[in-house]
């Protein structure tokens, strides 16, 4: 049996708003599966299971199908938040 897809997901914190949230790590789907409404059925239920907390998604800034699948879904672009980072292969 293989599986279709997953996602991938934990609770946090965030100090800056004092409030719980939640950080999906991945979302990847089989690619002989993409394009049968499987991510975002995986999304939704993960939305309705956590419905009005924060969630957060780092997209890959030239992953541009990705990047609107996401606004597709309500999700907007945080533009006041940087990634910095150190360590190997920085």
């Amino acid at each position: 049996m293989q599986s279709a897809g997953f996602v991938s997901w934990f609770e946090n914190y965030s100090s800056w708003e004092g409030r719980a949230g939640v950080h999906i790590g991945d979302l990847w789907v089989c690619p002989k599966f993409r394009g049968h409404g499987i991510a975002s059925a995986l999304l939704r239920h993960l939305l309705s299971s956590h419905e009005g907390e924060r969630i957060d998604v780092f997209v890959v800034r030239d992953n541009t199908g990705a990047r609107a699948f996401y606004r597709h879904l309500g999700f907007r672009e945080k533009m006041e938040w940087c990634l910095y980072r150190i360590g190997a292969n920085v």
